[in-house]
């Protein structure tokens, strides 16, 4: 299902000007098959930009971009694509000898369908074609007394269409060659088209008017203030019908059967005042405060408007007269800021409590069309403010061969809008966005570099560390938890206190060796049998149930850090980028983490590794399903934590620089040869799963990341 993929891409740009206009265009093109089976990508984009110089106070121009990116996948999408892969068997077949799609006559318990990666690579589509536009004109005018106005107007416009296949493919059974027509059970359909049409439009007004004056060169006052205005529109229409002659027609009205459509639009705006206000003495006393005032449509009317300051200081310490005569000091900077932002990212009308049709229901024999409200919402919702409180210090050193940087914040996001999940017994309706409370991430962020060069070998070392502490600080005495179904859910729980979405779970002992074992500890279950896990009683009350269960671990990393190396040697040059973070979890479930997930495939690590009588020194419990022990070994535990720290080489570049006497011969100004290298090697314990993926989506579903190699020169005539 895996396979070396090419990749070319291809780049024009020119430019150009005269007297009082320039322009810029490019062109490009990209190219990417995918590494896995039945994927695919390329766009097209373009791009100028004019600048024009009306007059010696009024300058205009104009940027316009249009990108079109088409996807090919497999029917199901890429992340099913995946799960079908990761459910394969040693013992299902591909073909039959005379090329047809073989099926499998040995089943497993619980996986009674057997869904061919390779029919579903192969055999259908989803297309995806998006087409973005984006163009913006603004204008620059210079007033009298230090004034200058700044109006920009901009559209930003996507549209979407989304075609999917869904063709009638039959497999044959490799021992009695008795067709099945291949079960693509995400649509539940037979042999079908979907089409789907989306359109994007936004519009942002954007204008500031400036002032900027100095007095004697000692007092320096700069300022601004503006407004801003967003409209953000979308719809969407999608249609779906049945009853296809063939596998060859793909259009809507080649079909006859269960024809269905649904569409729907929306409108949100965003609008604000804001403002800034810069003074500084001598360039060494540095002052600035800012505010904004946004109002958006998304919460109801009394909760749509919120005040954002922010105010920072510095003080340059590198211009007082007791060091700028000290060498070694190029600059000696300590600063401290504190500012607030809003953050209003969620659905429209989640204020109100909206009827959805489309709910049909039965009375005597008949379905008769309904409509019902399906979630709670709440009408007080209002912004989310996140404050934060910075104290910096900067400096470099030594003719800038050292520079650091060290920075202590306290951020606080309160007023946090989230979903909150309600009980069934309120009748099962959705739960309602709220501000559930106060969470706060305190830390210190260190950044150092070092540079030098001896004769003609120079080297650059930088540095980047992030110590985060997250910690909830409100949530009004209350503790939401989730703990879905063992298997499938992340379980986490939100409390004051802890990290928020901190795992929930119980903590584990080690592995039941005999029955005696079993019988002299608390009493977990009917079925605990030695191989079992065993777990910890934390109340003390002799048996092992969801009141044990600690709060450990999270999806948050404690430390986050970068490191880039660059050496060159006359005209070599060779440049690293390294990434990593420490101290994160995640909590892999399904096929990922339970052997014959409904009774899919086990990994060589349970058949070599798991507990039996004569291995008692086994890294894993006893080999069994998910369904045979869910509520023992695979209840929600420490056992099954993954730690998901790494280390990364994201990027590896060797290249070489031709010399300027050789270029003169040819015609060329500048010719660099270069190799490069992406994601070449990672250290994690997740061995099979990449750790840099969303590791709360604990199924790993995902498009691969994928190591890419180029190699290429740069030409400059």
């Amino acid at each position: 299902m895996f396979n070396d993929a090419l990749i070319h891409e291809h780049n024009l740009r020119f430019s150009g000007g005269k007297d009082k206009i320039n322009y810029t265009l490019s062109l490009g093109y990209l190219n990417q098959k995918g590494v896995l089976m039945g994927t695919s990508s390329n766009k097209f984009s373009f791009r100028s930009n004019v600048n024009f110089q009306v007059s010696d106070r009024i300058r205009i121009g104009s940027d316009f971009a249009v990108t079109q990116r088409n996807i090919h996948e497999p029917s199901t999408g890429a992340g099913t694509m995946m799960e079908m892969v990761f459910k394969a068997q040693a013992f299902h077949p591909t073909y039959l000898e005379d090329g047809r799609y073989a099926d499998t006559w040995v089943r497993s318990p619980g996986h009674n369908v057997f869904r061919h990666p390779l029919v579903w690579a192969n055999e259908g589509f989803l297309n995806t074609k998006n087409l973005r536009g984006l163009a913006s004109v603004y204008a620059d005018i210079e007033l009298p007394f230090g004034f200058s106005y700044h109006a920009k107007a901009g559209v930003n416009k996507l549209d979407g269409f989304q075609k999917r296949f869904v063709p009638d493919i039959y497999m044959y059974q490799n021992k009695t060659l008795a067709p099945k027509r291949v079960d693509y059970y995400t649509s539940n359909k037979n042999r079908h088209v979907m089409n789907r049409d989306d359109e994007d439009f936004n519009i942002t007004l954007f204008h500031t008017l400036n002032w900027e004056r100095s007095f004697n060169e000692i007092h320096n006052f700069s300022g601004l203030v503006g407004s801003s205005y967003e409209q953000f529109d979308s719809r969407f229409f999608d249609a779906t019908i049945e009853g296809f002659l063939g596998n060859n027609l793909h259009e809507l009205n080649a079909g006859s059967t269960n024809p269905s459509v649904s569409g729907t639009s929306s409108k949100n705006v965003l609008i604000g005042a804001f403002g800034r206000l810069n003074y500084n003495y001598q360039q060494k006393y540095l002052f600035e405060a800012n505010f904004r005032y946004d109002g958006s449509s998304k919460f109801a009317k009394g909760n749509r408007w919120g005040f954002f300051p922010s105010f920072s200081a510095g003080w340059r310490l590198d211009q007082e007269d007791f060091l700028n005569n000290i060498d070694w000091i190029s600059g000696l900077k300590i600063r401290t800021s504190y500012g607030s932002l809003g953050n209003e990212r969620i659905g429209n009308f989640r204020y109100v409590n909206l009827i959805n049709a489309g709910l049909d229901y039965y009375f005597g024999n008949s379905v008769h069309p309904g409509a019902a409200i399906t979630s709670y919402n709440d009408p007080n919702i209002t912004w989310e403010t996140t404050s934060i409180f910075n104290l910096g210090f900067d400096a470099v050193l030594f003719q800038d061969k050292l520079s650091a940087t060290v920075e202590l914040y306290d951020k606080r996001t309160k007023d946090i809008l989230r979903t909150v999940n309600l009980s069934a017994q309120v009748g099962d309706l959705s739960g309602p966005v709220m501000n559930v409370g106060t969470v706060s991430n305190k830390g210190i962020e260190i950044s150092l570099g070092h540079q030098n060069r001896i004769n003609d070998f120079r080297y650059e070392i930088d540095l980047g560390l992030n110590y985060n502490v997250n910690n909830v600080e409100d949530l009004n005495g209350q503790e939401i938890i989730s703990t879905g179904f063992s298997g499938q859910t992340s379980p986490t729980i939100i409390k004051e206190g802890y990290p928020i979405d901190s795992y929930y779970i119980l903590e584990s002992d080690g592995i039941f060796q005999s029955q005696e074992e079993i019988d002299n500890s608390p009493f977990q279950n009917i079925t605990t049998k030695p191989g079992y896990l065993k777990y910890v009683d934390q109340n003390g009350d002799e048996v092992i149930d969801a009141d044990d269960r600690i709060i450990k671990g999270g999806a948050i990393p404690d430390y986050t850090y970068d490191f880039t190396i660059n050496f060159s040697y006359k005209n070599w040059s060779i440049s690293s980028f390294f990434n990593g973070v420490q101290g994160v979890y995640t909590y892999p479930s399904r096929i990922i983490a339970v052997p014959f997930w409904f009774g899919t495939s086990v990994t060589e690590d349970w058949v070599n590794n798991s507990w039996k009588p004569d291995r008692t020194d086994a890294k894993l419990p006893i080999l069994t399903t998910y369904e045979e022990s869910q509520s023992d070994i695979f209840a929600y535990s420490d056992f099954w934590l993954l730690d998901a720290s790494y280390l990364r080489l994201k990027n590896l570049q060797l290249s070489y620089s031709f010399s300027n006497e050789l270029l003169k011969g040819i015609g060329f100004e500048k010719l660099i040869l270069f190799i490069n290298g992406q994601n070449i090697f990672t250290i994690s314990k997740m061995k099979d799963f990449d750790p840099e993926k969303n590791i709360k989506g604990n199924d790993y579903y995902e498009y691969p990341s994928i190591k890419t190699y180029s190699a290429g020169l740069n030409v400059t005539f």
